[in-house]
């Protein structure tokens, strides 16, 4: 094996491992660890009181809807539960909302111009293109 294929060989290997480590940390990472700097910076960017009381977890599923390989390819839902949004300082009422569970999925394999879940969120249609129906970036479900 010549000194190139060698070099090369070993650079796709430890690409190859570094990316198996990534994947697992990902997988086995506990979620709630980072729920206090979240809640804090949520928080601070809305000014007002956020928090998620409950469970904050990513679950890789994979898409009954998609077709052909990419039904293969799993998806993360970002599961909270039990969030609470406080009301600003002015307000009588001290919440705005409280929700029990919300789902967001994401799709690892959307491209960067796909249309979004909510039509206001469409850049194709802003750059005269026609949106490409049934396909979502991401998806938010709230269960109140």
């Amino acid at each position: 094996m010549t000194r190139t294929r060698k070099i090369l060989a070993w650079t796709l290997s430890s690409f190859m491992v570094l990316l198996a480590l990534l994947v697992l940390l990902i997988v086995f990472f506990d979620w709630n660890r980072i729920k206090p700097p979240l809640n804090a910076k949520v928080s601070e960017e809305l000014h007002r009181a956020f928090a998620i009381n409950g469970n904050l977890a990513v679950v890789w599923q994979r898409e009954a809807d998609e077709g052909g390989w990419r039904a293969w390819v799993p998806w993360p839902h970002v599961v909270a539960e039990d969030l609470s949004l406080g009301n600003p300082d002015w307000s009588k009422q001290p919440q705005m909302v409280t929700l029990k569970r919300v789902e967001l999925r994401i799709s690892p394999l959307a491209p960067a111009g796909a249309t979004r879940g909510h039509p206001a969120h469409r850049p194709d249609a802003a750059h005269g293109r026609p949106p490409t129906p049934g396909r979502r970036s991401c998806q938010l479900d709230v269960h109140a």
